[in-house]
């Protein structure tokens, strides 16, 4: 009789609906795929939520940034600025100026005088803290009022302006002394700066329409590159993030895009080019690098339609990433995220509440709330299309022996679409208690087809390493 892998391991692809898949995943919720030495994948869960600390200020995180110098982290919530001293959570608020409330912070570092600091912005003007005193905002009265992004560069604060097509720049070496005239102007397009950064010594310049690269020439001090030019720009400002891999940012045609610092831009985002594009708003879009395990995710939200979708840069797909919420997905629980590096923690910010968290693939659910994990098959023929099969047997090979709460078993879930005819029950896939590491589970006799689809999941806290699943079956000519 045949005998034939199920493919459950697959790299989604969302381009087409599942019916037209017979190899690719429908989805895949709350899961990553780790390479097996033998080719092809094995499916785990994404890291958990483990809280860190409730800072108090009954609103949601708009920004943490971890502070080398310092070995503290920042962060703001409710416009209120803090830093957060130890592994233990001991919060300081520092008082002083408020920041923008429910707008992203971005943070940068200089030095002045001997003392370090740490800037931030989130759309008006720019504050600044040594750590110790309170935040206050810049005094110069040339200095940027309407910034979104700043960022650091040979001795320079830039920053941008959220009303034209211009970039600012302080003093050289005093980041409080700003002139009117120090700034740059957009030149290859007329469209207003969204967002800036600097990589590799370069000021990278996102418009709606562009993308230009500017250094430092020693003179002037920043002229344009005319070595690179890219014909596209982003009304989703907050979607550019930084990663190892390069610089990915959603464009205005709703396309991921990954730029790299020798000016090439590659499109990364087919596989889920219509699930995007089908969004009711991007503008709202934002993207973060996270880089947890040795594993790399640009990790992008749309808070509008309160999706998370998640790309493995490493590994070259796509999965979306959910909190489980009323027996029903909701958007993942991150707003922001830094890596405190002294510490050795991932820290995730709440878009919901005052809340940080631990971020871990060590944690199995979402700080108490069960994180379900969800792979859902194409539909699957074995190559016959066109004719009928009985299953004789389901074989799955997942990891076993794990421990959970009141030492109850673990178990999977596992249904069937035949022919699109209706999801069947749920059968119970046991991942054995702890001391039972026999890696296999076998169903019979499931029923005829001539194609099918494979659901499998797990909401109970376990560490899921789903090997394959492989199905014996009988044709019928």
């Amino acid at each position: 009789m045949p005998f034939a892998s199920i493919p459950l391991n697959t790299k989604p692809y969302q381009n087409v609906s599942g019916i037209a898949n017979s190899v690719a995943n429908e989805s895949y919720i709350n899961g990553i795929l780790v390479p097996r030495d033998s080719g092809g994948f094995v499916g785990k869960r994404r890291p958990g939520l483990l809280l860190f600390k409730d800072i108090g200020s009954s609103a949601k995180i708009d920004g943490v940034y971890w502070w080398a110098k310092k070995s503290v982290l920042m962060v703001v919530s409710g416009g209120a600025i803090y830093k957060i001293t130890d592994t233990s959570g001991t919060t300081v608020s520092l008082g002083g100026v408020s920041l923008q409330t429910d707008v992203k912070v971005v943070f940068a570092e200089a030095s002045n005088g001997g003392t370090d600091y740490v800037f931030m912005t989130n759309g008006s003007q720019i504050a600044y803290t040594d750590g110790t005193t309170a935040p206050a905002f810049i005094a110069d009265v040339d200095a940027p009022t309407t910034c979104t992004f700043i960022s650091f560069i040979d001795q320079y604060i830039v920053a941008n302006d959220t009303t034209n097509d211009k970039f600012y720049y302080s003093a050289v070496g005093d980041p409080f002394s700003w002139s009117s005239l120090a700034f740059a102007t957009a030149e290859s397009n007329f469209d207003i700066s969204k967002m800036l950064l600097t990589e590799n010594r370069n000021i990278i310049i996102f418009g709606e329409a562009s993308v230009e690269f500017w250094y430092n020439d020693g003179k002037t001090p920043f002229t344009r590159r005319n070595d690179i030019f890219i014909n596209e720009g982003t009304f989703s400002p907050y979607s550019v993030s930084s990663t190892p891999k390069g610089i990915f940012f959603l464009n205005n045609n709703r396309e991921v895009m990954l730029l790299s610092l020798t000016g090439s831009v590659v499109k990364v985002s087919t596989p889920f080019d219509a699930t995007i594009q089908g969004l009711a708003t991007t503008s709202d879009a934002f993207g973060d690098s996270y880089l947890v395990g040795g594993k790399g995710f640009y990790v992008l939200t749309f808070p509008t339609d309160e999706k998370t979708y998640v790309y493995d840069y490493i590994n070259d797909y796509w999965a979306e990433w959910a909190y489980w919420a009323s027996s029903a997905f909701a958007r993942y629980r991150g707003n922001n995220y830094t890596y405190a590096a002294g510490w050795n923690l991932h820290i995730v910010g709440d878009y919901n509440d005052d809340k940080l968290y631990k971020s871990s693939f060590d944690y199995y659910d979402d700080n108490g709330t069960l994180m379900k994990w969800l792979r859902v098959s194409g539909n699957v023929d074995h190559g016959s299309l066109g004719q009928r099969k009985m299953n004789i047997r389901t074989t799955f090979r997942i990891k076993s022996g794990h421990t959970i709460t009141g030492n109850a078993m673990p178990y999977y879930m596992y249904r069937r679409n035949a022919d699109q005819r209706g999801w069947s029950n749920e059968h119970l896939i046991p991942a054995q208690k702890l001391g039972n590491n026999y890696p296999e589970s076998k169903l019979y006799r499931q029923g005829h087809y001539n194609v099918i689809q494979h659901e499998i999941s797990c909401t109970d806290a376990i560490d899921v390493e789903f090997i394959e699943a492989f199905e014996e079956f009988e044709v019928f000519e």
